[in-house]
């Protein structure tokens, strides 16, 4: 362990760890990441990922989803999810002394998760009724489009998917998407808090052992599809809604410090340059800002 406190190795498992020990804290954060997320979906599975994720605390081998429940608030723990482009996500908050606990909870979830074909017709309905108010949110559909033609097909896909697709889906899909993706060599697991280093890893091996080794996913740059161009989304509203997208630098690239100044002075909220000068001062937008999208 380095003297900060931070933290990293690959678990015999196949999960890779990482973290930052902090002595003085009582709560501690975890993240758990399956590589995978929309990227992976097959093309005719559109919106598997977020209905995967949805059903994972529906019901396991030994919780009903209400015991599940239960269980995490018994020991107060703050729980999120979410599917990402390349990802799937889950971040718990809790006390430290029920580090264990939490990792068990989870653990239950992406080893056994059941799958109940009621919760699976449920998630499905429930995905075309948000898909079918999705048309009533200017600025999702927005979003859906600029995303689609900023980043291609695959990478710019929405978590809801369309729904041609999701109608399709059933059990089967849900579960044949956990097995190809929700595997050990896929984990990346990041804690903070009050657990020692040696006690996270002893606690994450001993719990996520279960889960299938399968193959790496290999990690590499996304294939982002960048279409110059414009198009237009005709629905009869009050307002225009507009997106502007540039290829941005990558991270590691030279003109990303540039980049990153440039959009703390457009971005920032009420207080932004660019709020101040085409919303206070020329009153042509109810809003405007501005803001970076980075891949893995």
């Amino acid at each position: 362990m380095a003297a900060s406190g931070l933290y990293h190795n690959i678990l015999s498992c196949g999960a890779e760890l990482g973290g930052q020990y902090l002595p003085d804290r009582r709560v501690v954060a975890i993240n758990f990441a399956f590589a995978g997320g929309l990227a992976a979906e097959p093309a005719e599975q559109l919106g598997i990922a977020q209905m995967a994720e949805d059903l994972l605390d529906k019901g396991t081998e030994h919780y009903t989803a209400e015991q599940l429940a239960d269980a995490f608030d018994a020991i107060g723990a703050r729980r999120s999810s979410a599917t990402g482009r390349e990802t799937i996500s889950f971040g718990c908050l809790a006390l430290a002394e029920f580090f264990e606990k939490v990792v068990e909870l989870h653990a239950e979830m992406f080893c056994r998760p059941a799958f109940p074909e009621a919760q699976c017709a449920v998630a499905r309905d429930l995905t075309l009724q948000e898909l079918q108010a999705l048309e009533d949110e200017p600025m999702e559909l927005l979003r859906k489009s600029a995303c689609r033609r900023s980043l291609g097909p695959v990478l710019g896909r929405h978590p809801l998917g369309e729904a041609e697709t999701v109608r399709a889906l059933d059990r089967a899909a849900a579960a044949g998407y956990w097995q190809r993706n929700f595997t050990a060599r896929n984990l990346q697991v990041t804690v903070a808090g009050a657990v020692e280093p040696q006690r996270a890893a002893e606690v994450i091996e001993h719990h996520m052992c279960n889960l299938e080794r399968g193959r790496p996913r290999v990690i590499e740059p996304a294939a982002v599809q960048f279409s110059p161009g414009q198009s237009h989304h005709d629905k009869k509203l009050e307002q225009e809604y507009m997106a502007i997208s540039w290829p941005g630098s990558r991270r590691q690239g030279a003109d990303w410090p540039a980049e990153a100044v440039a959009l703390g002075v457009l971005s920032g909220g009420m207080s932004s340059r660019l709020f101040t000068e085409v919303r206070e001062k020329q009153g042509l937008v109810y809003w405007v800002g501005a803001w970076p999208d980075y891949l893995r």
